[in-house]
């Protein structure tokens, strides 16, 4: 597994660099926003791990980047200070939180985890199967994905600049297509059948 670190806290870094390499992790470190840029240009990476706390920048200014790479890591795990609001624009993507401080063996255990997931390809076409099989419309899917992503009914509406009445319609739909009477058991649905955990967001 190809691990690439972008934080600069260097005490850190070499706490976690002696520790990983026993577990068949080859870790890398980049120490700023331009480093990792030069870095990710010369090498593929199976997961990249984004402090957002950088010298020269801001850790989410490298998401763009790396949504445009040949061949794009397999997860971003990231530190908790990342914005949430800057993440959720690569939904899917981002799998895992690490929180930092972090002791070289729970960093570890979460990057460990983090590559048992699936692949994001994977993901996407688990969730349009299961929207294909229970016959829900594009929109109905995005107000699933919105519960999903732990939005309320009011937040739905907002991301999708419709009314809240017009959300509600679309639950009832959702809840006629799959045979569920309520937002919890439907969700509940949709993981089991994902094989997510029960505490998945799409964040």
């Amino acid at each position: 597994m190809d691990l690439l670190v972008v934080d600069d806290c260097l005490p850190q870094c070499r706490a976690w660099a002696w520790f990983v390499r026993e577990h068949d992790i080859s870790i890398s470190f980049a120490h700023s926003v331009a480093e990792a840029r030069s870095v990710l240009t010369k090498h593929a990476f199976d997961i990249v791990f984004i402090d957002f706390y950088l010298g020269d920048g801001t850790g989410d200014m490298l998401l763009p980047d790396l949504d445009r790479l040949p061949v794009r890591p397999k997860a971003i795990a990231h530190s908790a200070h990342l914005n949430a609001e800057i993440v959720a624009r690569f939904v899917g993507r981002t799998v895992a939180c690490v929180p930092t401080p972090c002791e070289p063996s729970a960093f570890v255990h979460l990057i460990k985890e983090v590559a048992k997931m699936d692949s994001v390809e994977d993901e996407i076409e688990k969730f349009k199967k299961f929207f294909a099989t229970h016959h829900l419309s594009p929109r109905q899917a995005e107000v699933l994905r919105c519960a999903m992503d732990g939005l309320t009914a009011k937040e739905t509406a907002e991301r999708l600049v419709v009314g809240i009445r017009t959300v509600e319609d679309y639950w009832q739909r959702i809840f006629d297509k799959t045979g569920r009477r309520s937002r919890d058991k439907v969700l509940a649905l949709l993981r089991k059948k994902l094989m997510l955990p029960a505490d998945y967001t799409a964040r």
